[in-house]
């Protein structure tokens, strides 16, 4: 079976040897990009820690990040145009957003209240421990932090009652 490579738009014959011999540094850099971004679809936030994956830029021009440290040019774009990479995303943006701006208007509520019941509410609906273990944490009797939770989640829950609907 015949092999061809192409030299000056022109394509010449060539044994199979010679084929794989000048195909395979191709080939290899093919496959590092497609593992690249196999490995960057598989991360659940390519972003997080940007000193382990995003390189800045030292020569003070102001532009910033530049490549992946795989060599991959940070431009979905191109990834998209070069490769047929699709970035895939199990999130829903439009949930995600919300929950951070649910959880923003949370942490406000609860800005408003002492620091020690402040720090208290947090410890039970953000980080979700039990009273037992707030009590601990902040130095109080789990009982005292009952009473606080349920004088503050009705006024935490009527402030929030628009997010409710």
């Amino acid at each position: 079976m015949s092999r061809f490579i192409e030299i000056d738009g022109e394509k010449v014959p060539v044994s199979e040897e010679v084929y794989k011999a000048y195909m395979q540094p191709v080939w290899r850099e093919q496959k590092r990009i497609q593992r690249a971004y196999k490995d960057l679809n598989e991360m659940d936030d390519p972003f997080a820690g940007s000193g382990k994956i995003l390189k800045q830029s030292n020569a003070g021009n102001g532009s910033g990040l530049h490549h992946i440290k795989m060599g991959l040019p940070l431009s979905l774009n191109q990834a998209r145009e070069e490769q047929g990479f699709e970035a895939k995303s199990e999130t829903n943006v439009e949930e995600e957003v919300a929950y951070k701006i649910l959880l923003d208007e949370l942490l406000n509520i609860l800005d408003e209240l002492n620091d020690k019941d402040s720090k208290a509410m947090k410890l039970v609906l953000i980080e979700g421990l039990s009273e037992r273990e707030v009590a601990k944490e902040i130095g109080m009797s789990r009982k005292t932090v009952n009473n606080r939770k349920k004088k503050y989640l009705p006024i935490i829950q009527e402030k929030l009652k628009d997010w409710t609907k």
